[in-house]
C-alpha cells in the first residue's frame, strides 16, 4: 500500500485496498462504503474531503476489492500511524458490525 507525501507536508496521502469475502451481502457492502467515506469525511485529521473516497474498485474469483483514498492532516508520521491505525480499528468494527469478513486467502470456503 503505497504512502505518499512522507516529507514535511501538511497533508499525507493514504490510499488502500479493503479485500472483503466474495459471499459478503451487496447492500451490506454498499453500506460499509457509505459509511467508511463518513468516517473518514468526520474524521478530526483528515481534510480535503472532496478528493476523498471509498467506492468498490472491483471484483475477483476471491474477494471484493474496496478502494480507500484520504489525505491526512498531519505534520508527522507518528501522527499519521496513529491516526491510521485509530481508523483501521474504526473499519474493522464496522465490518464486524456489518457482518462483513475480510478476505482471508487460507481459508478456503466449501460451497
Amino acid at each position: 500500500i503505497p504512502v505518499e507525501n512522507w516529507g514535511k507536508r501538511r497533508w499525507r496521502r493514504w490510499q488502500s485496498m479493503i479485500h472483503l469475502d466474495i459471499n459478503s451481502d451487496p447492500e451490506n457492502v454498499e453500506l460499509f462504503c457509505q459509511r467508511t467515506l463518513n468516517l473518514i469525511q468526520n474524521h478530526e485529521l483528515t481534510t480535503q474531503e472532496d478528493a476523498s473516497w471509498c467506492s468498490i474498485n472491483t471484483i475477483s474469483a476471491q474477494s471484493i476489492d474496496i478502494e480507500v483514498n484520504l489525505y491526512w492532516n498531519v505534520n508527522s508520521l507518528i501522527a499519521e500511524r496513529k491516526a491510521r491505525e485509530a481508523l483501521i480499528i474504526d473499519l474493522m468494527e464496522l465490518a464486524k458490525e456489518l457482518d462483513l469478513s475480510f478476505y482471508d486467502g487460507r481459508i478456503r470456503q466449501q460451497r
